[in-house]
């Protein structure tokens, strides 16, 4: 390992066109997202694949970058609505996948770590997702080495022999706002709170409305989490006792995620905490080994429902806001556990706004994310419409009783 090299010894290894990915989430390497970004004769023609930035992005905007994401994040979402990004639509469980079904090998791979441990070992630290994938092909490894970044236990470990070029970089991993939530928020988490029961294993997505209902579990007891995100909130809930893992019969007495995200102080509590694991997207996102667990629950947010029960989370009317993500994989288990449920919890309204989030048929522009029969409940502040196993006319009458009511009448006269 080569630390702090300069720009001619990365010119001597980085191939012509490379293939490169980023460390993603708010894992993100700013400095090295900064150096592929600067260095334009040494990353000329590269594919760079990134996955949620939560940060800056400074490449959005390099014309010597040819961008691809499967997550836009808030970073991209102009990139990817312009064309200058393109969008890979795959659920979570399948990411590393996309380059073996595209016949491509990584070249390099840009990773965000934290300081080695005795023995010269890495963490990955607040993202793993399908970075341990990429890593086992034995790509061209540049390392951003930050004292700041979580040493997190699981599927984290990153050796001295497998990074290549390394920066030592003194700075605050991406930090996440805390959430705020309003009555709405609350009156939608309530609903939601009256389907759980005590001994649930809970995935949860990311959104005020899931992290709303997260923070809001002490009435329940020995929850388990088997997410693939997590928050202050949910760590909350593990200091009180809530949350214990001590049911599950995988991953028994672990909180699993792949990626955290919130304050500086939440990431330093996730240093070498042996309660938090942090799992690749090939465990987290098992739909299979998922939905073989008894009481697993499965709550997301949605952007519209139809009264079909299909569900778009990824378009607000042209633009572009997100992608499938982990959402088909967890809603999936949700319907096939024995016991459990796939949640959609939304406002009946755009946030904001007085435009209804129920609508008779999705736009044809919006994709469906996740199909009516990966649907238990949709859920709203006015109730929930249990549609697992319902017919059309069932399902569409259910649908609309949980729309506001400024909405419902129509709803339910088409």
């Amino acid at each position: 390992m080569i630390l702090n090299p300069d720009p001619g010894a990365l010119a001597f290894r980085v191939p012509p066109n490379p293939i490169v990915v980023l460390h993603s989430i708010f894992a993100e390497p700013t400095f090295l997202a900064s150096l592929i970004t600067q260095e334009s004769k040494i990353f000329a023609g590269a594919s760079l694949y990134t996955m949620m930035p939560m940060g800056p992005a400074p490449y959005a905007t390099a014309s010597h970058l040819s961008l691809h994401t499967f997550l836009p994040g808030s970073a991209l979402r102009h990139a990817v609505n312009t064309g200058h990004a393109m969008l890979h639509r795959r659920p979570m469980s399948t990411l590393a996948q996309h380059f073996v079904d595209e016949g491509l090998s990584v070249d390099v791979l840009l990773l965000h770590v934290s300081e080695p441990d005795e023995h010269g070992n890495m963490s990955l630290g607040v993202t793993v997702d399908y970075m341990p994938d990429i890593l086992s092909a034995n790509p061209l490894v540049i390392a951003q080495i930050n004292p700041n970044m979580p040493f997190t236990l699981g599927d984290t470990t990153v050796r001295k022999d497998q990074i290549d070029f390394a920066y030592q970089v003194d700075s605050t991993p991406i930090e996440m706002k805390a959430s705020r939530s309003d009555a709405i928020d609350e009156a939608v988490a309530r609903n939601v709170l009256r389907l759980l029961r005590d001994e649930a294993t809970l995935q949860y997505g990311i959104g005020t409305i899931p992290d709303t209902i997260i923070s809001r579990l002490s009435g329940l007891r020995d929850i388990g989490l088997q997410s693939g995100f997590i928050t202050e909130a949910a760590l909350a809930m593990m200091n009180e006792g809530v949350i214990s893992n001590r049911r599950k019969l995988i991953d028994n007495g672990s909180s699993i995620a792949t990626a955290a995200g919130g304050s500086f102080e939440f990431y330093r509590r996730l240093h070498r905490n042996n309660e938090i694991r942090f799992r690749s997207t090939r465990h987290t996102h098992d739909s299979q080994m998922l939905g073989g667990m008894e009481n697993f629950f499965a709550i997301n947010s949605a952007l519209q429902v139809d009264l079909n029960g299909s569900v778009n989370a990824e378009t607000a009317g042209t633009r572009i806001v997100s992608a499938p993500g982990g959402f088909p994989d967890f809603a999936e288990a949700g319907t096939k556990s024995t016991g459990g449920a796939s949640i959609v919890a939304l406002r009946s309204t755009s946030r904001g706004g007085n435009e209804s989030t129920i609508v008779r048929k999705l736009p044809d522009q919006a994709p469906i994310t996740v199909i009516a029969d990966h649907v238990t409940f949709i859920v709203t502040e006015f109730g929930i419409a249990e549609i697992a196993g319902t017919d059309a006319p069932m399902r569409a009458k259910a649908i609309a009783s949980v729309a506001h009511p400024d909405h419902r009448a129509d709803l339910m006269s088409q």
